[in-house]
């Protein structure tokens, strides 16, 4: 055969005149098989399937005008984001100006033009790190500190946060810092999985874990110097792989109320379709003056202190989240809370990926759409013009192959039925 090298021939013939009866040994035939499988090596494709140095860019942008500091600025604001491998980092240009110039506070501190530099992701083995702007920072299962942000109202300026988690194999920590330079909020999160410690092996219990977390913030209210603290205790247990998990939660906040939650949820994906799917439900009893998940995306921006825990009522009742996404292009969001004592609250988007719409109509389109409402009590779902609702309306619309135009349409109607709608334009880039 043409794969035989001529030693192996000179070796065959040999053996064959030694030994005329003897068999040709499968062994000769290994070099074909090495011959196909050499150019393709573990070590040729790393983790990730990317190639060695490849380099993922993505970059958005807005256009538009501002207030700050009681004068109108033009603004133009650019935020590349760029990956090597599990290191990420995120820009912030920008610039301000009118009539009377440039405006210079932008430049003072240089710090400003990096938004972020991250560490693989979070909750990735053994270590996940993140310093700069936190977007959607999550302790445990989110009872305490939920998609927490540590951007305030004026978004021009970069606050210096950081998330560190050291996830190891049966034990880990999880940290949360509102800035680092001037820190006020602090967030921690022990958790281990106790059997597997003590190479307990019993099926399903084996992989329960126990967290203990806390959170404080030295000042909630601007000049309010009195701690606000929360903490509590989290279980969690995988039933049927990601498929079903059980959780439950408890948690106190200092001087005020407490609450606990329990329930399932898990994720699941199907290949054929590409179809990707999370969901979650749970019972809820919260006690007065408790607010779950307080440390939110909101919490920088309104800085209730504890003005938001006085008002919060005792209620029981549950809460359910799922999210559905398909062939990369569709996703839908579902939420709702209802409790007993209270109005039940709504969520829901849906987004169709301009990718989808394309491929379809031959058209660089997206949309999306989201609703969120605040129920009265026997009120139907998404009913048009509802009271206490927010619609947002958003259109994308490619330009040109890397430059998108965004039309966001929103409408607000609050408790009394008073309507009030905005609109506002701008451009990203991706690339």
């Amino acid at each position: 055969p043409a794969y035989v090298t001529p030693e192996q021939q000179n070796e065959f013939d040999k053996e064959w005149q030694e030994e005329p009866a003897k068999e040709i040994p499968a062994k000769e035939e290994e070099p074909k098989k090495e011959e196909v499988t050499e150019p393709e090596t573990p070590a040729a494709v790393p983790e990730g399937g990317k190639k060695p140095g490849k380099k993922n860019w993505t970059l958005g942008g807005l256009v538009g005008s501002k207030m700050i500091d009681g004068e109108y600025y033009n603004e133009v604001v650019i935020q590349p984001d760029i990956s090597f491998g599990k290191l990420g980092i995120g820009l912030n240009i920008l610039a301000h100006w009118n009539e009377n110039g440039f405006r210079k506070k932008d430049y003072d501190d240089a710090g400003n033009i990096i938004r972020y530099i991250r560490w693989a992701e979070k909750g990735a083995s053994p270590l996940y790190a993140r310093l700069g702007t936190l977007d959607r920072a999550i302790l445990g299962h989110g009872f305490i500190l939920n998609g927490y942000s540590n951007q305030g109202t004026d978004t021009s300026k970069n606050i210096l946060g950081s998330e560190i988690d050291v996830n190891l194999k049966n034990k880990g920590i999880e940290t949360v810092v509102n800035n680092v330079t001037d820190p006020r909020l602090f967030g921690c999160r022990l958790y281990c999985q106790p059997l597997k410690m003590m190479d307990i092996n019993i099926p399903v219990l084996s992989k329960l874990d126990i967290g203990l977390s806390g959170v404080t913030d030295t000042e909630p209210q601007q000049g309010n110097k009195k701690a606000m603290t929360a903490y509590g205790i989290d279980f969690g247990m995988p039933i049927f792989r990601n498929l079903l998990k059980f959780h439950a939660d408890m948690a106190k906040i200092q001087d005020f109320g407490q609450g606990m939650a329990y329930g399932l949820g898990g994720s699941g994906h199907i290949d054929w379709i590409d179809a990707a799917m999370v969901y979650k439900l749970e019972m809820r009893n919260l006690g007065e003056n408790f607010v779950p998940g307080i440390f939110n995306s909101l919490y920088e921006v309104m800085r209730p202190g504890t003005s938001s825990l006085s008002s919060a009522k005792k209620s029981t009742g549950w809460y359910g989240a799922a999210s559905f996404g398909i062939l990369k292009a569709i996703n839908l969001v579902f939420a709702m809370e209802n409790f007993k004592e209270g109005e039940p609250i709504v969520h829901s988007e849906l987004k169709v990926d301009n990718n989808f719409i394309s491929k379809i109509a031959r058209q660089n389109i997206g949309v999306s759409f989201a609703y969120d409402q605040v129920r009265e009590k026997g009120e139907s779902l998404f009913q048009a013009n509802a009271k206490n609702s927010v619609t947002t309306q958003e259109i994308t619309y490619g330009l040109r192959e890397n430059v998108i135009l965004t039309y966001i349409h929103r409408r607000i109607v609050d408790k009394n039925g008073k309507k009030t709608e905005t609109a506002s334009m701008g451009t990203k880039m991706a690339f």
